[in-house]
């Protein structure tokens, strides 16, 4: 999620982005987080915004990354989905810690971006931490 400014735009590589949520693997089973867009109805993903974040417009952006062929690089493939938000309420946190930006965000060899999901073993989740309120 990154917040919009209040007039003009960011720079192309500005590091903006923050998480909101994230969801991977169940342990070493073989459920993924995306398993309700899979089975019908698919109502879509749900998340929530969080209410500590102020007021104004927001972009989200919801990344599924494809680990069928990413035991070794470049195999991830990266599949964003972004749309526009405003969000209300009495909230005033700006998020100013563990910024990334897109691209740039992943450097390829990390956890999470290279990795075998043939094998029954923990997914470590890439990008920064989830922001706490």
């Amino acid at each position: 999620m990154a917040r919009c400014p209040d007039s003009g735009l960011h720079a192309r590589d500005a590091a903006v982005w923050f998480k909101i949520q994230e969801d991977g693997r169940d342990g070493t089973s073989n459920v993924w987080g995306d398993e309700e867009l899979k089975t019908a109805p698919n109502d879509g993903y749900k998340y929530t915004i969080p209410s500590c974040l102020k007021s104004g417009y927001h972009i989200v952006c919801n990344e599924i990354i494809a680990l069928h062929a990413a035991w070794q690089f470049p195999g991830a493939q990266f599949y964003p989905g972004c749309h526009q938000v405003k969000v209300t309420g009495s909230g005033t946190v700006v998020p100013s810690t563990n910024l990334v930006s897109f691209p740039g965000a992943y450097k390829g060899s990390e956890p999470g971006i290279t990795y075998d999901a043939y094998k029954p073993q923990p997914y470590t989740i890439p990008g920064p931490p989830v922001i706490k309120c």
